[in-house]
């Protein structure tokens, strides 16, 4: 069963909700300009909204399940704790219902509200054990505090206790006014900024701690691949990367990568750095940088037996398919 780990919904009861009632313009077939939280989001595509073209996508690309998480400009870290609780159950209700629908094709992760920990532990445990999603997403950082900071380990040691499968989404990059032109905020600010989270995550003993964690960096891990021969480096020859405990630098069994980048060559890198037993398949459909013809990519830039563990092995290990 090919198994996309990356893909994106607003379940299309949510667009009439009192929680966005975006304004949207019509710029081409099937393509919108969404204002949101008085945020542009253009293009947006109607795949963004229904499941059924999502079902069509999968059956042109030999997906045989996706794994559905909101869209990282809703993650809605910036509101308040109240609305943050009520937006996160809307959503993860409307994305249950929508699972429940095709429980064969669809799984779920869901969103939960970081600025508040205490209400974070209590909707992740309801997505887990009432929802019956695998886990969450979440963003790469809650409004500039990083994920291994003291304040959020009440969340993940639930999360740890649970098993959860999560995916990290950079967004809201630091430094945008030199991000501010030709798309760098995504094609540069996003990579980089995922690479800087799976570095802490992994120098500050973060995987050690909570070893039930099944942790996904999206986009291929951004540029951690490529920088992690100088992290290692560094580890060996100064003391401050040691400044988390760790003794040794290995990359934990539990950390793993997606496939979204796009050439055979920093596939190719990336698979032969963390091993293929740490890649997923990962599309970021239905957005426009997302990866396409996914499928038939892998088959080719891998040994059959990689392309195997890449689209089918490893996501079930990652979500616990069939447990």
């Amino acid at each position: 069963m090919n198994t996309d780990a990356h893909a994106h919904i607003i379940p299309a009861e949510l667009m009439k909700s009192e929680f966005l009632s975006p304004e949207v313009e019509q710029i081409g077939p099937g393509v919108y300009s969404y204002v949101i939280w008085g945020s542009r989001i253009r293009p947006a595509y109607a795949a963004l909204n229904d499941e059924r073209i999502h079902l069509s996508y999968m059956e042109e690309q030999n997906i045989q399940k996706e794994y559905l998480s909101v869209p990282p400009y809703l993650f809605g870290y910036d509101k308040d704790s109240g609305f943050g609780r009520e937006w996160s159950r809307a959503y993860n209700e409307s994305l249950a219902a929508l699972c429940r629908r095709h429980p064969a094709r669809f799984g779920g992760l869901g969103t939960v509200p970081m600025q508040d920990v205490p209400s974070a532990v209590a909707e992740l445990s309801y997505c887990v054990n009432t929802l019956g999603f695998a886990g969450v997403e979440l963003c790469s950082h809650v409004n500039q505090e990083d994920l291994d900071e003291e304040r959020f380990a009440d969340f993940f040691e639930a999360a740890n206790k649970l098993g959860c499968a999560i995916l990290i989404h950079p967004h809201n990059i630091p430094a945008p006014r030199r991000l501010s032109k030709y798309y760098m905020a995504n094609l540069v600010g996003n990579p980089t900024e995922t690479a800087l989270t799976a570095a802490r995550m992994l120098l500050s003993g973060f995987f050690d701690r909570y070893p039930g964690l099944r942790v996904c960096f999206s986009h291929g891990g951004g540029a951690f691949p490529f920088v992690y021969g100088r992290i290692k480096n560094g580890f060996s020859v100064r003391d401050e990367p040691k400044a988390g405990g760790l003794k040794t630098l290995e990359l934990p069994r539990n950390m793993f990568f997606d496939t979204i980048v796009y050439d055979r060559s920093p596939f190719r890198f990336m698979l032969e750095t963390v091993g293929a037993e740490r890649v997923l398949l990962g599309t970021d459909y239905p957005f426009d940088m997302r990866m396409r013809e996914p499928v038939v990519k892998i088959q080719g830039w891998c040994e059959p037996i990689e392309a195997k563990l890449v689209t089918q092995e490893n996501p079930m290990r990652f979500f616990r398919m069939g447990e």
